[in-house]
């Protein structure tokens, strides 16, 4: 296997991974997802309506897009063994490293993009900049994340890696703040001109060594991030399941359910109760969906808010099933399936009676502070 083949296999295993998880979310939470994505458009159309200031339009576009280009992970795809097998060809893989910096460029503008098109509306009105500035500064904001990019994959994991990171965020809020400001061509093609002659500074700098243990860890990293927030939405099973006793909810669950009478339903409680990936994710859900219930100021966005979250809660309760169907103890119970099924049902309409009252909890504390 040759170099280019290396990258173009584990960038194709890569994007394998990432598309079976983007489609089983999307397939199950789309419509909670656009309802969601609606509330927000309403609500930021409302935020237009009243007008914002010069002042305030300003530092909102600066901060956001100085975040966006501040924050530049680049994916290696590098792997444990390679310390092994691909560090005596180390100056050779200088192909590898392009292809990987490439890639995490075109991916990183589909976000930066996606910032201005949000900004659009607000720098228009407030602003008042036209889609041909937009277009151009778009551009320029594009070579200003390849420079940081590149700056990031050049200090990395140095002791001057701290002194470049507040020098872009410097230089990157500066240039957004400034060139939003006069909104002037001319403006443009300057901070144009100093971005290019601190990109060909830093080109001239002295290469340095691949960090093997530093990359090969911030991609275990990334790769849990990306788990991590995956398994917000679906159970994932690269994430190692956890198991805690919860003493305090199990002897409350012992107390309420009646053994004898649904074993299943006891049985169904506790693993849930005891299993921290469905849990956790039932409460992170809960929190999130009463956080937002409570702030948003309409009251039917609220109720939207609130439904959106008790439907997403309900699809991620049906893997709970899976989870325990694939547990062989499970099946040497002599219960029928149909009995399991009512069970499991009445669990989920529990759990979910337990959410519902929590919203609308959030709801009556909101209508009594208003």
């Amino acid at each position: 296997m040759t170099i280019e083949t290396l990258w173009t296999s584990r960038f194709q295993q890569h994007l394998k991974k990432i598309t079976i998880y983007f489609v089983r979310i999307a397939s199950s939470l789309v419509y909670g997802f656009l309802i969601l994505l609606g509330v927000g458009g309403y609500y930021y159309a409302k935020f237009l309506r009243s007008f914002p200031s010069e002042f305030v339009a300003l530092t909102i576009v600066t901060i956001l897009l100085t975040v966006i280009l501040t924050r530049s992970p680049i994916r290696t795809f590098l792997q444990k063994p390679d310390m092994l097998y691909l560090l005596p060809i180390e100056e050779k893989l200088a192909y590898y490293f392009k292809r990987s910096l490439l890639y995490s460029y075109l991916i990183q503008l589909f976000p930066l993009l996606c910032a201005v098109l949000i900004i659009t509306p607000l720098a228009g009105q407030s602003l008042h900049t036209t889609p041909a500035f937009l277009c151009g500064a778009f551009v320029i904001l594009a070579f200003i994340k390849w420079w940081n990019m590149y700056i990031h994959w050049t200090y990395q994991n140095t002791e001057i890696a701290s002194y470049w990171l507040l020098i872009r965020i410097f230089c990157n809020a500066a240039i957004t703040y400034t060139m939003f400001q006069f909104t002037s061509m001319i403006i443009v093609g300057s901070i144009l001109l100093v971005v290019t002659l601190l990109f060909l500074y830093t080109m001239n700098k002295q290469k340095r060594h691949i960090h093997w243990e530093y990359l090969i860890e911030q991609e275990e990293k990334m790769d849990m991030r990306f788990y991590q927030f995956v398994h917000f939405f679906t159970d994932v099973p690269q994430i190692k399941q956890q198991v805690k006793r919860r003493k305090w909810l199990t002897t409350l669950l012992e107390r309420i359910l009646y053994k004898k009478r649904s074993p299943f339903l006891y049985l169904y409680s506790l693993s849930f109760v005891r299993t921290n990936d469905y849990f956790g994710m039932y409460i992170r859900l809960t929190l999130v969906g009463g956080f937002l219930s409570y702030y948003i100021p309409s009251w039917i966005g609220t109720g939207i808010t609130a439904l959106c979250f008790l439907y997403i809660s309900f699809v991620q309760l049906r893997a709970f099933w899976n989870y325990c169907l694939g547990n062989s103890i499970v099946s040497l119970y002599p219960v029928s399936v149909m009995e399991r099924k009512q069970a499991f049902m009445t669990f989920v309409y529990i759990v979910s009676c337990i959410q519902f009252v929590f919203f609308f909890l959030v709801i009556l504390l909101k209508l009594a502070i208003v």
